[in-house]
């Protein structure tokens, strides 16, 4: 169905919503249709869904906002390894930048190079060292270094990370004075709960802190620290370095959604190199006149660097797919050979400008012997700059696992093409000046010094200025970018409500219980708890929620309380599970909103029971009252709770298919005497019952258990035992010769097991001596075979058992004309394992005639072993010529039952010789009364007919 198709289609349905006093009416067909025809089918719905619980006067579900995803990002201090040189300038730069001496190992360095801690557990304890409420009160919080140091490793020891530990405890930043606010470096814009699965490196924790605090407290112009060329490793190009270190501004790290900004800090370092003398070659200039001899040396110069913050931009973020998309872009980075003052460089408002604010520096000297004025030496003095090329823009995928490094670069050759620059940009001059000669000894001058001092820079600019700058989280033309972790917070939400219809489905008229509930959230990977988050169920409408959970496996657990650590569901008193029975739901958050969390709650009791077959199906018990084995239940049995007197039903129920039953019983049943009564299906007979845990009784008689209800409990394993009825058939009739037998055929058919004795009574008019015997007919062929003998004493049977019986009349010799015998044949059955006793009799009547009438055989069956009032009955009478000759004027006599009122009769179809069937007598439909069929015609040898009526049962 379209879009289209599908708003028509509503807005027809919509149309007959009635108008509810104080709402407007429903817009006609042709408002509603273009309406909807722009929207897609989930906004539609979405509106439906609102305008209906307007309109039945309901709160709206709870507002589930969307999955917040977000990523943490930084660009900072990434390195995999520390060496004595690295660690010797570490200790420089970060003392520098907070005017006091640091003196970490290098063991200690690389405890933090390689050490990551779980952002949660730091922020954690910064709340704690900051005594603050919440991690996002710590960020804002005005800290000092040795609380955010004290923190780290306070997260570091819950890692069991003891080295990184240790390490932080040898930061001597505890005398400090001067506080951070560790948020504006540090930017959360994630809520709660986001930063469980993120890291942050400690050594990039500890840079960045410490450029924050250079940034908020350090002095316009910082204190060198100087540092020996063999300390750096640098022992062949520098004697010494004095390095000054100022933070333009600090770095931010984000944790934030798609389209969050981050980048490194911005920097100015100066560099006073005393350099190890290069020794140019000037020979060119004795080439001058003037001239007879030169010789220069470069023994020092003044190194500036800038380098504007790299900045980065979160661009995607894919939850499921576990990605993150970046783009980067390395800061510009500046560099200048010369002299600038102090209050220009180490301001931080003031732009730097190559023209302004550069002057010339000694690098070393120059010596010349000229003529008549002999040896002359002079200062070479220089200046030069390198602006940073224009950086690009590069794209960084992450895959995982987090935390994760790239790196974008501007171009592979920045160091080289910045010593190009400051080679090709360099300007030199004498102090004193040679006078004229200065404009013939410059030009051979520069390149003399340029190629001096090209394969210095290079090396300074790899192994000093780069080293330095990455210390601080930046790199000439690069930037480390590391995403720390990413994570989606989506919401939770659903219903605790009073399931009144107790259809384990919340309806849309079912609101809240009126009584105190919590809902508590408990991750998978701690079932035992506490729970994250406990939430107060609204006791109007039933909702709750749980907003920005992260992904992972959780529980929602119904309680009675609000204390965390309590995770065992419990409800209030007097109430059970309807949907959710157990009070706990497992749910999987991942990538999107998770409503409908919903638990059903009822008000009152439950009785849960079955009722089954106890006829000892297999090797079970027969008839003891307990479902054993193989023993199946019963379909359609109707039960009902009611009270003490019967009188007031409470609920009422069928058995399903396995024969099992719920009952529920509303709290106003009370705390007082119910009776659970069953009416057994047609057919079946109570053979028993179990109270089950009720502490109540059972009464066959009346098939009742009755109990004292307490409100608010499970009932379980009320169980009615039953057994199909047993049969009895059927009535017979003959007639005989003096002196002639008559075979009368019986079978019994078992319900369950017992024992059956059968007994043969008779009543003879006139009062002459008949003889009966009574055969058990093994085979039910209805004929009395050789090794068949007759029944004597009881017989065991077991359940569907059929039993087989042929009694064998013998009519008196001296028996008069239209002498009878009316023989009453009982069967008496006692059940296995029970006291009950099933009796039933049929009557075989045995009349004498003359020759032409013997042999006819009347057998009456009906369609039904059981019935109940309102059942209709059929019954059919049998006739058959059992004798050699063809009988005459047939006529059969019957009557309807006791307890029952005539329906109809039919003739059934005729035998070959009888020509016509009339029913010549039969009581009024609805009344009781004889029935007779009159035949014309002869009933031949061997032929033989049905005719049937049909009442019912009163």
């Amino acid at each position: 169905m379209s879009e289209q198709t599908m708003a028509k289609a509503i807005a027809l349905d919509i149309t007959v919503i009635p108008a509810k006093a104080g709402i407007h009416r429903a817009l006609s067909k042709a408002a509603w249709i273009p309406a909807f025809a722009g929207m897609t089918i989930a906004i539609v719905k979405r509106i439906l869904t609102l305008a209906t619980f307007s309109y039945l006067g309901l709160a709206s579900p709870p507002a589930n906002a969307a999955c917040t995803t977000g990523a943490c990002v930084s660009a900072g201090a990434r390195l995999a390894s520390v060496d004595s040189s690295r660690g010797a300038l570490m200790n420089a730069v970060l003392g520098d930048l907070l005017g006091n001496s640091i003196n970490l190992s290098v063991a200690d360095w690389n405890a933090l190079a390689r050490s990551n801690v779980n952002l949660a557990s730091f922020l954690s304890a910064l709340q704690t060292q900051t005594s603050t409420g919440s991690p996002s009160a710590a960020l804002s919080a005005s800290a000092s270094l040795a609380q955010i140091v004290n923190a780290a490793a306070t997260a570091a020891q819950a890692d069991g990370n003891s080295a990184a530990a240790s390490a932080l405890s040898h930061l001597s930043v505890s005398a400090l004075f001067g506080n951070v606010r560790l948020g504006d470096m540090l930017s959360v814009s994630l809520p709660n709960g986001a930063l469980a699965t993120s890291k942050i490196n400690l050594l990039e924790l500890v840079s960045g802190s410490i450029q924050l605090f250079n940034y908020n407290n350090a002095l316009t112009t910082p204190t060198p620290i100087t540092l020996s060329g063999s300390a750096l490793g640098l022992g062949g190009v520098i004697n010494s370095v004095d390095l000054y270190a100022q933070v333009i501004e600090p770095p931010v790290y984000v944790c934030a959604p798609a389209g969050a900004q981050f980048h490194t800090g911005a920097i100015r370092v100066k560099l006073n190199l005393n350099l190890v003398s290069l020794s140019p070659n000037v020979s060119a200039l004795n080439s001058l006149a003037g001239i007879s001899g030169a010789s220069a040396a470069i023994t020092q110069l003044q190194l500036y660097t800038e380098v504007a913050r790299a900045e980065g931009t979160i661009t995607a973020i894919n939850a499921v797919a576990n990605t993150v998309t970046v783009q980067a872009t390395p800061g510009v980075a500046d560099l200048y050979l010369g002299n600038i003052s102090d209050s220009a460089f180490f301001n931080r408002g003031h732009v730097l400008n190559a023209n302004a604010d550069l002057n010339f520096a000694t690098i070393g000297t120059l010596s010349v012997t000229q003529p008549l004025i002999g040896a002359t030496t002079v200062n070479i003095q220089a200046k030069s700059y390198a602006r940073g090329q224009a950086p690009f823009t590069n794209v960084l995928s992450f895959t995982g696992p987090y935390p994760q490094t790239k790196t974008a670069y501007t171009s592979a050759g920045f160091i080289a093409n910045a010593v190009d620059s400051l080679t090709s940009n360099l300007q030199l001059e004498l102090s004193p000046s040679l006078g004229t000669l200065d404009s013939a000894i410059l030009p051979l001058l520069k390149t003399a010094v340029s190629g001096s001092l090209t394969p210095a820079l290079a090396t300074l600019l790899t192994s000093l200025v780069d080293p330095l700058l990455e210390t601080l989280g930046i790199r000439l033309g690069e930037v480390d970018v590391t995403v720390n972790g990413l994570t989606q917070l989506c919401s939770i939400s659903g219903y605790a409500y009073s399931d009144a219809n107790h259809n384990s489905v919340r309806d849309n008229t079912e609101a809240g219980c009126g009584v105190a509930l919590y809902a508590k959230l408990v991750p998978a990977s701690g079932p035992t708890g506490p729970a994250t988050n406990v939430t107060t169920v609204d006791p109007t409408s039933g909702a709750f929620s749980f907003p920005n959970v992260a992904g992972g496996g959780y529980s929602i657990v119904l309680d009675n309380n609000a204390t965390a650590s309590d995770v065992t569901p419990t409800l209030p008193t007097g109430w059970l599970g309807t949907e959710t029975p157990t009070q706990t739901r497992a749910l999987t958050v991942a990538a999107a909103d998770i409503a409908n969390q919903n638990f059903g709650l009822y008000n009152g009791s439950r009785l849960d029971g079955t009722v089954f077959k106890d006829n000892g199906a297999g090797s079970d018990t027969a008839n003891n009252g307990v479902q054993d084995g193989t023993e199946s239940g019963i379909i359609g049995v109707a039960l009902k709770v009611t009270d003490a007197t019967g009188a007031t039903a409470h609920d009422s129920a069928t058995t399903s298919s396995g024969g099992g039953y719920t009952l529920w019983i509303p709290a106003g049943a009370g705390a007082a005497i119910l009776k659970v009564i069953e009416t057994n299906a047609a057919g079946y007979v109570s053979v028993g019952a179990s109270a089950g845990n009720t502490g109540g009784s059972y009464n066959r008689a009346h098939d009742t258990v009755s109990f004292t209800n307490v409100i608010g409990t499970v009932y379980t394993n009320v169980n009615f035992a039953n057994v199909p009825d047993n049969s009895f058939n059927s009535d017979n009739q003959q007639t005989v010769l003096p002196g002639g037998i008559a075979l009368y055929t019986h079978v019994f058919n078992a319900g369950s097991a017992g024992q059956l004795t059968i007994a043969a009574t008779g009543t003879a008019n006139p009062s002459i001596n008949w003889n009966t015997v009574v055969y058990l007919d093994g085979n039910c062929n209805g004929v009395i075979d050789s090794g068949e003998t007759p029944v004597s004493g009881s017989l065991n049977v077991t359940a569907d058992q059929k039993i087989c019986i042929v009694v064998k009349t013998f009519a008196p010799e001296n028996a008069p004309y239209n002498a009878q015998y009316n023989q009453t044949l009982g069967a008496s059955f006692s059940y296995a394992n029970s006291s009950i006793v099933w009796s039933q009799s049929r009557s075989d009547l045995t009349l004498v005639g003359r020759t032409t009438d013997t042999g006819l055989t009347l057998v009456k069956s009906v369609d039904k072993a059981a019935a109940k009032s309102g059942d209709a009955l059929t019954y059919t009478i049998r006739y058959e010529n059992q004798s050699s000759g063809a009988l005459h004027n047939l006529t059969i006599h019957d009557a309807t039952p006791a307890y029952t009122v005539f329906g109809a009769a039919q003739c059934g179809t005729l035998p070959a010789g009888l020509s016509v069937c009339s029913i010549s007598q039969q009581p009024a439909t609805g009344a009781a009364g004889a029935v007779e069929w009159t035949f014309t015609g002869t009933l031949d040898p061997g032929a033989a007919g049905n005719v049937s009526f049909s009442v019912t049962l009163q």
